[in-house]
């Protein structure tokens, strides 16, 4: 306060209009991805975006107002004896899934005949971790799985059956005998295969 002049006759102080902060240009490139230049929408793409959502958001809230409609018209018809009407409602929706499941059903044993068929071949020890035909799902996911074993099985080598010689008194009936050195290239052949 000044001490020359009386309190009520102060002027307000003068207001300074807020200082904008510094226009600044947007960064050239997104930090995270040094190179790549930001990706600016137009209005027109924004226009469009926000279109897609609200006509998104529209189909949601006409579906829930048709089946709200729906239950509304079951429980009056219910409560009304109506039930031929709704009988009918009911059998054209039926109708309509029908091929549907019997499209379903169709393709189940056709994929059903085709992995038998894959797996036909397949060592016993595989074949029987088959879940069955009844959970077409679990089948694929078990098929997936054992493709790889089956594969490394048949490349696996098998060793030959080999007689070690003929007994005391046992004649070698053609039977080729093999050496100690054989015996010893072949166990190292085999080594890593069990």
């Amino acid at each position: 306060m000044e001490p020359n002049k009386p309190e009520g006759d102060n002027p307000p102080p003068p207001t300074v209009p807020p200082a904008e902060p510094p226009k600044t240009d947007p960064p050239a490139t997104d930090p995270n991805k040094p190179g790549d230049p930001p990706k600016l929408f137009t209005q027109a793409d924004l226009d469009r975006i926000v279109k897609d959502r609200l006509d998104d958001e529209k189909k949601r809230a006409q579906k829930r107002i048709d089946d709200e409609k729906r239950a509304v018209d079951e429980a009056r018809m219910k409560e009304q004896g109506e039930y031929k009407t709704l009988f009918e409602q009911k059998e054209a929706e039926l109708a309509e899934l029908r091929p549907m499941g019997d499209l379903a059903k169709n393709l189940a044993k056709r994929m059903n005949a085709t992995i038998d068929a894959e797996i036909g071949e397949w060592p016993e020890k595989v074949r029987v971790l088959d879940p069955g035909a009844k959970n077409l799902e679990a089948r694929l996911d078990w098929l997936e799985k054992a493709r790889p074993l089956v594969e490394d099985l048949r490349r696996a080598p098998v060793p030959p059956v080999v007689k070690a010689g003929p007994g005391p008194g046992e004649a070698t009936n053609g039977k080729v005998e093999i050496t100690d050195a054989q015996r010893q290239e072949q166990a190292k052949q085999y080594a890593n295969v069990f």
